[in-house]
């Protein structure tokens, strides 16, 4: 249990975004890699799991990428036994999917363990030590690679997750734990400059703080949240326009009608969401804009037929359109 004084400035700020973004006597599975982040929650839960009557467990996930991560395994339970709690250890055994770069594989891997784990031992939410450094440098990634501006959220409702520190700098994590002189691992694929996001980390973030300042993080962080507040929005008037659909039989003549009426006035920031939501459930994911806004195309009659990806083409059928698979 850790042990604080008064004035340990870093647990009070910590403590506070906890008190803030987590309800009490829930039941939590935290995200620990062993890293200053991850650490850093841990301990601070673990300092206000009594005031807090917070139930914790902790979810590790080795991605074996490396030959030594079982050691990062083995610290984490280490840290675990020392403080009674109770530790779920996960290996990755899925390689990643064609076309999915090594993030997206390991992204993809943790949420799917942290959602079985969360419901078989049927704890209230997952949480995760993401921090405004995360959130500007995910924002950076998705300018440079000209990708849509979604942002990391405070809460995802549908995951049960919760990352209290999104409005927390990561010096202020490494300084509790510094001051505490808590143990914690260094992941060696944080220094791979193979990885866009530690490009960004050592490289252009620091750049940008020498050339237009130290607060450029803040700077960041407060337009990737007025980003993603105008996406929310947008996002709303999408849903309102593809709901209205759902009379129609998907592909008919009298469904490409109402959807030609719906789309005939929106802007292209709208309209394109609204195809991503009504093709969505039939695709098994999501277009992106480009390709979205082909497919608008063709709705409008400008084309016979559309290529997708995953071997599926859209192809007009008497008056309405139809969804068809291409062997292989």
């Amino acid at each position: 249990m850790i042990h604080r004084a008064m004035n340990d400035v870093p647990f009070d700020i910590l403590s506070s975004a906890i008190r803030k973004a987590v309800p009490k006597k829930s039941s939590l599975l935290v995200a620990v890699s062993g890293g200053i982040d991850s650490i850093a929650l841990l301990h601070s839960l673990l300092g206000l799991s009594s005031e807090m009557e917070f139930v914790l467990e902790v979810i590790h996930v080795d991605h074996k990428l490396r030959k030594e991560s079982h050691r990062d395994a083995d610290f984490v339970a280490s840290v675990c036994k020392l403080n009674a709690i109770a530790f779920h250890l996960c290996e990755a055994n899925e390689p990643p999917r064609a076309g999915e770069n090594l993030e997206a594989w390991g992204r993809r891997i943790r949420y799917q363990y942290f959602r079985a784990i969360r419901q078989k031992q049927k704890l209230d939410y997952v949480l995760t030590a993401h921090n405004a450094n995360d959130l500007a440098e995910t924002f950076l990634m998705r300018v440079f690679s000209n990708k849509e501006l979604k942002t990391i959220e405070y809460q995802d409702s549908k995951r049960r997750l919760i990352r209290p520190f999104l409005e927390i700098r990561r010096e202020t994590l490494e300084r509790f734990i510094k001051d505490n002189a808590h143990s914690h691992i260094i992941d060696q694929t944080n220094f791979d400059s193979a990885f866009t996001r530690n490009r960004i980390r050592q490289r252009i973030i620091p750049f940008l703080e020498v050339e237009l300042g130290g607060q450029i993080v803040d700077v960041l962080v407060k337009s990737a949240k007025r980003a993603a507040d105008d996406i929310a929005f947008i996002d709303s008037l999408a849903l309102e326009s593809a709901s209205g659909l759902g009379s129609h039989e998907f592909g008919s003549r009298a469904w490409l009608k109402a959807l030609r009426c719906e789309l005939k006035d929106l802007a292209p920031s709208v309209s394109y969401r609204v195809i991503q939501k009504i093709l969505h459930p039939y695709l098994g994911f999501s277009l992106g804009r480009d390709k979205c806004l082909e497919v608008l195309r063709f709705f409008s009659g400008k084309a016979l037929r559309i290529q997708l990806p995953s071997g599926l083409t859209l192809q007009r059928s008497q008056g309405g359109i139809v969804l068809l698979k291409t062997d292989l």
